[in-house]
């Protein structure tokens, strides 16, 4: 045990290094698992639970405090939904739908009503909290950020005038690569959500476009690696700072109503939704049900939406 914790610490450091570290990192990685028998999956889950330490969130089974009861009346943190019956401030949500049902677009569009303010569509109610999106474009590498863009100028979205977007995403002329759930591009992630924390605008929304791009980037398998451990820091990581996180997700091939991969993937996030695509159409353009599965312990409730080019 001994020497995984020296080896363990030694690719912490070198993970977290600029440069060409790739020699170095599989190097230790061999080493842990032949000499030590930790295979990718076990160090990866080391990794993940040892960068919610550095970021003050315990993802693994140690805790350095022990285990109290807490009386009913005890004091906890008051949420609010950032986009009403879809998004609560400081929590995560997974959205899961197949290709071509215009995940992006919403998501966009939810990205529009917390940087403006504007209502959507899909919620009853107008949002009341402001601040700045993060939206992480990782799905179709350097096309992304500019499909997002057009995604979103289809339903009326001026994300290219909006100073309140933050994209990552690749960028061959900045020599940026896909963002991907690793720790250099993790540690960026909380860097900017610090810069703006106590500002007028602190960053209220993070969407992660898809869920298993930035795993598939980072060499984490979304059907079996640690996926537990990696939404639970980003859990901690939105409550910390009080943004909400959007999980785009892909439902499978055979059924619309199942996420892809791992079951965490739907059944840690606190709110869960999926989009359909239903049988009718209205005014030519199909209909697509989206439906709220869980959020806040409320019932689950379907909402029907068409978007036709000429209106959005």
């Amino acid at each position: 045990e001994k020497v995984i914790e020296t080896l363990m610490k030694e690719l912490y450091q070198v993970m977290g290094a600029s440069g060409d570290t790739f020699n170095r990192r599989e190097s230790i990685r061999t080493q842990l698992a032949q000499g030590c028998g930790l295979n990718r999956e076990l160090v990866s889950r080391r990794l993940l639970v040892m960068l919610g330490k550095e970021f003050g969130f315990n993802i693994g089974d140690e805790n350095d405090t022990d285990r109290v009861g807490l009386s009913a009346d005890v004091e906890t943190i008051p949420t609010r939904d950032l986009i009403p019956g879809v998004l609560i401030e400081g929590r995560d949500a997974v959205v899961c739908a197949p290709a071509g049902s215009l995940k992006t677009t919403i998501a966009a569009m939810f990205g529009d009503t917390v940087s403006s303010g504007r209502q959507i569509p899909l919620s009853t109610e107008l949002t009341s909290i402001k601040g700045r999106v993060i939206y992480i474009a990782s799905d179709g590498g350097e096309s992304a950020i500019p499909t997002v863009k057009s995604y979103a100028r289809r339903v009326g979205t001026p994300v290219d005038t909006n100073k309140n977007w933050i994209f990552a995403g690749a960028h061959t002329g900045r020599g940026q690569s896909p963002w991907a759930y690793c720790f250099r591009d993790l540690q960026w992630l909380v860097k900017e959500l610090q810069t703006h924390q106590n500002t007028d605008m602190p960053v209220r929304l993070v969407v992660v476009d898809t869920l298993r791009c930035v795993m598939d980037n980072a060499g984490l398998d979304s059907g079996i690696g640690p996926m537990s451990e990696a939404m639970r820091l980003m859990q901690g990581i939105a409550a910390k700072y009080n943004a909400a996180v959007l999980w785009v997700h892909h439902t499978t091939k055979s059924n619309d109503g199942i996420a892809a991969g791992h079951a965490g993937i739907t059944e840690i996030p606190t709110s869960v939704h999926f989009i359909g695509k239903s049988k009718r159409k209205h005014n030519g353009s199909p209909v697509y049900e989206w439906t709220v599965k869980k959020h806040r312990n409320a019932p689950s409730r379907v909402v029907s939406y068409a978007i036709e080019d000429e209106i959005g």
